[in-house]
């Protein structure tokens, strides 16, 4: 079985560390064609080079430390090249919960550091519960959302991996309502991991309407934290031998 995978806080949607930028003793700059965020070829060469040193080099906590900008206030550019190297990461078997994103002191027009670190012991958080949170009374996927989904489906493996899809509703219908929009809400997360690769084989969804509050209320109440899906990712247990 795979070792397990896992989430610092959310930050952005995604589970990233935020903090100071240190001396590094290589660091490579991870390039983007300008005014975009498209990874030139060298940027893709420094990615690959920074997971290959993750899975042989020395220490015994590494972790990849990305130089960028994931706050509100920054750019939606800014934003989407860090997405784009975390996706790159993942893709070349780097976690995302092994990923450490530093603000930048003096940003590039068109580049980001990327560096390889080491935490004695680690700091992680458990990131296989992953949940997409919905407007009263919505159920369908926004696009920041879907946007967010490509990072537990960068490293899927049909057949190994499993999409536990859970869908739940606030107490502001009546149960059998609750129970209705929660269903719609896991069904539609369901079809969005379909479009983006997924096998139906591989997703198991449930619903449980308002049985199970992440903030309890009494009845009658909307709540923006009871009305989510959550996305448990895991690996598919090993058969048993006969």
């Amino acid at each position: 079985m795979r070792p397990m995978r896992v989430f610092p806080a959310l930050a952005f949607g995604l589970s990233v560390i935020v903090i100071g930028w240190p001396a590094a003793a290589q660091t490579r700059s991870v390039c983007f064609e300008p005014g975009t965020a498209q990874l030139t070829a060298d940027a893709y060469a420094a990615v690959r080079e920074v997971g290959l040193e993750m899975q042989t080099g020395p220490g015994r906590w590494p972790h990849a430390v990305l130089g960028g900008s994931v706050a509100d206030d920054g750019s939606a550019l800014d934003r989407e090249r860090v997405d784009q190297v975390l996706l790159e990461l993942v893709r070349v078997g780097v976690g995302v919960g092994r990923v450490k994103i530093e603000p930048i002191p003096s940003p590039s027009a068109h580049c980001v550091p990327l560096d390889v670190g080491q935490d004695d012991p680690p700091y992680y958080a458990l990131w296989h519960f992953w949940p997409l949170f919905f407007p009263e009374g919505g159920t369908e996927v926004a696009s920041d959302g879907a946007r967010r989904m490509r990072f537990i489906v960068a490293d899927y493996q049909p057949g190994q991996t499993v999409y536990r899809v859970q869908g739940y509703a606030d107490t502001a219908g009546s149960a059998a309502a609750s129970m209705a929009v929660s269903r719609r809400r896991a069904d539609n997360v369901a079809s969005e991991l379909i479009r983006q690769g997924v096998r139906w084989d591989d997703i198991v969804v449930e619903a449980f309407g308002e049985t199970r509050l992440a903030r309890p209320t009494p009845d009658g109440t909307g709540e923006p934290l009871n009305r989510r899906v959550v996305v448990d990712v895991r690996s598919r247990p090993a058969a048993s031998p006969r």
